[in-house]
């Protein structure tokens, strides 16, 4: 599927936009000739000087492209060594990065559009003046994206940026996790648990449960008057023949197969649903920083930091959203609850196993689980930090 972080799509619009100018152009070089030949700055060469400033054109843009290409693979298979390879998604997900691509290729189609043109017309080709003059400004754009994009690059390498930069992917995934989550209840019901659900449903997939659509559930169970239990959350792993959901009615084979069509399975997880994955996502930049190979405490505190707030801010929202009711306020779905434990545990655990040899990176995780404990709403928010805390450094 075509999405953000796919490197192919947006090149390819831009391709094409900068083809279809070559049209246009020529178009306007046919019917406003006498209009362009007035003015005196605009290239006045033969046929035969367009073909050969064209044939050199091309020859030096394809292996300028060529260049940024193997540029590109070498930031890639760093950015995957030492950083972790999912921020390769991140990397073909930079809209700057695409761009400059596109331009290049753009650059490439425009001048062997123009070049096929002129050996079509062959005798009768009309003036080319301003066509031509267009290739000399897209040439000298050319050199400018070619230095943007090494700027680009470069400050794309150095880690405190990329920190920043998957932080505030994480951010927005925060954001969209608490939007998605908006028609559950502020709190868990208590007379959910004494909804009667004896009907186990089995899952037929193997791999990660990627998503939910809880509104199409909800509209389901509406329909039917009925309830269910989730057993499994976003990012957990299925195997073919786990009870997924129990509801309260039994079903035909049919409408079991619509139930399980309103939950989506994957070989990989998502950040759709699933807010570990994106924990987990910059959790790795902190481990491969504390690696022997790499050894940079400087990176390990900037994601502990960055970690730390983006938490925090995650755990003053609502975090046991997981009752989900229809437009009379009845009880439909009873999702599978993510708790502070999970998420604190997928965040700092592993970091703090790495990192027992390194007082400065305890000294400063302590003093962030502390801040997150203290910036918490509820009293048992606290309480649960505390004991995470209490268990992972007892």
């Amino acid at each position: 599927m075509i999405g953000k972080n796919n490197l192919f799509y947006l090149p390819v619009v831009i391709t094409l936009v900068i083809t279809s100018l070559i049209f246009i152009l020529l178009w306007i070089d046919a019917n406003y000739s006498n209009l362009i030949q007035s003015f005196d700055f605009i290239y006045k060469g033969t046929v035969e000087d367009s073909k050969s400033i064209l044939k050199i054109i091309v020859t030096a843009t394809v292996t300028m492209t060529t260049l940024v290409i193997s540029i590109t693979m070498v930031v890639l298979s760093l950015f995957a060594s030492q950083l972790g390879p999912r921020l390769i998604n991140s990397f073909m997900g930079d809209r700057k990065t695409q761009v400059y691509i596109g331009f290049f290729f753009g650059s490439i189609s425009f001048c062997l559009t123009l070049l096929m043109y002129i050996h079509s017309q062959g005798e009768n080709i009309h003036s080319l003046q301003l066509s031509m003059s267009s290739v000399y400004i897209i040439t000298l754009l050319n050199l400018f994206v070619l230095l943007a994009y090494v700027n680009h690059i470069v400050k794309s390498g150095i880690s405190d940026n990329i920190v920043n930069k998957v932080n505030q992917s994480f951010r927005n995934d925060i954001n969209e996790w608490i939007k998605n989550n908006d028609s559950s209840s502020d709190k868990p019901d208590q007379s959910a648990s004494t909804l009667n659900t004896q009907h186990p449903i089995v899952i037929k997939d193997t791999g990660y449960l990627q998503s939910i659509s809880y509104e199409a559930l909800v509209s389901f169970l509406q329909r039917n008057d009925d309830f269910v239990r989730i057993h499994f959350a976003a990012g957990d792993y299925v195997v073919a023949g786990d009870i997924i959901m129990e509801t309260g009615k039994k079903y035909d084979p049919e409408n079991i197969k619509e139930l399980l069509n309103y939950i989506t399975i994957g070989n990989s997880r998502t950040a759709t649903q699933d807010i570990r994955y994106s924990i987990r996502h910059l959790s790795e930049m902190g481990l491969r920083a504390l690696s022997p190979g790499i050894n940079d405490h400087y990176t390990a505190n900037n994601v502990i930091n960055n970690l730390s707030g983006s938490i925090s801010f995650l755990i003053q929202s609502n975090m046991h959203q997981n009752l989900y009711k229809d437009e009379n306020d009845v009880d439909r779905v009873q999702a599978k609850e993510i708790t502070i434990n999970q998420i604190l545990s997928e965040a700092f655990s592993y970091i703090y196993y790495n990192s027992k040899d390194k007082p400065l990176v305890l000294s400063l995780l302590k003093q962030r689980l502390d801040h997150i404990k203290k910036t918490s709403k509820t009293r048992e928010c606290r309480q649960e930090i505390e004991k995470y805390i209490y268990d992972l450094y007892s």
